[in-house]
This record gives C-alpha cells, sequence and structure tokens, in this order.
C-alpha cells in the first residue's frame, strides 16, 4: 500500500479535488494497484487513482494516448446517439497540471486518474446468466460504437 504522503505527491500533479487521505484500495486488479479517492467538494465526483505497471506496460505514454482517444471517441459516439450520459457511460481520464494523462512520480511509478464511476459492479468471474447477458449487452454496444 502506497503511504499517505506519497499519495498526496501524485494527486497535487493531477487537476482534480482528491482527498490524498482518504485514499482506499479498490478493486481485484493484478496488474495495476488502484485507489478510490473522495472528492472534497460536496456532491462532486469521486476519483479512482491506478498506479500503471510499468513493467507490463512498457509505454506508458503511447498506451495512455491510445486510451484517451478510445475514450473520447466513445463519448463523441454517446453524445451523437443524443441519450446516456458521457460521464457515466465512458471512463474519463483526468490532465495533469502539466496537461498529459499520466505522471511519473519520483520513484519512477506512472499514475493516471479517471473519475469514478459510482453505482457500478464489475465480476472477476461470471455467476449468473443474467450476468453474462449483462456483460454480453455491454461489449456489443461498445463494438457498436
Amino acid at each position: 500500500m502506497q503511504s499517505s504522503k506519497n499519495i498526496a505527491e501524485v494527486v497535487a500533479h493531477f487537476k482534480c479535488t482528491a482527498d490524498a487521505g482518504s485514499q482506499k484500495a479498490y478493486g481485484s486488479g493484478h496488474i495495476n494497484d488502484t485507489f478510490l479517492l473522495k472528492n472534497i467538494e460536496v456532491g462532486g465526483i469521486d476519483y479512482l487513482l491506478q498506479r500503471i505497471n510499468n513493467k507490463i506496460f512498457t509505454n506508458v505514454e503511447k498506451l495512455t494516448e491510445n486510451m484517451r482517444k478510445v475514450t473520447e471517441h466513445l463519448k463523441c459516439k454517446v453524445e451523437a446517439i443524443g441519450y446516456g450520459d458521457p460521464l457515466r457511460e465512458v471512463m474519463t481520464l483526468l490532465p495533469t497540471t502539466d496537461n498529459r494523462f499520466y505522471y511519473k512520480d519520483s520513484a519512477g511509478e506512472y499514475w493516471r486518474m479517471l473519475y469514478f464511476l459510482s453505482d457500478t459492479k464489475s465480476y472477476d468471474v461470471v455467476k449468473t446468466q443474467k450476468q453474462a447477458y449483462e456483460g454480453g449487452k455491454a461489449f456489443g454496444k461498445f463494438q457498436y460504437m
């Protein structure tokens, strides 16, 4: 687990209103480390902070640029359809204070920040037909876009 001091250093480099002291490990990822951070503004969207495993993803700059391009394309598609909320249906990468979408800390670790999509679920293993159906439906929608 990262220390609050390390998280505070990282958070300070993103354009956000995250409370670095509210960090909580999030999810069950095996590649990246993910932390949920609360927004200091009442009613504001919370954040996910991810440490990107640069041993697996050796070109973080290209990885992040690809992710940014895909998410921006999907947001445009959601807006063009005329219904839905791009902030709820597509991940949103947040920029750093120098307008990048990742930050490299003093230890050489890479980080990205996203808006947290509240009231959502993810499953590591599908246990019911309904879960399989909903996963397939979401994947089909993604492919359609």
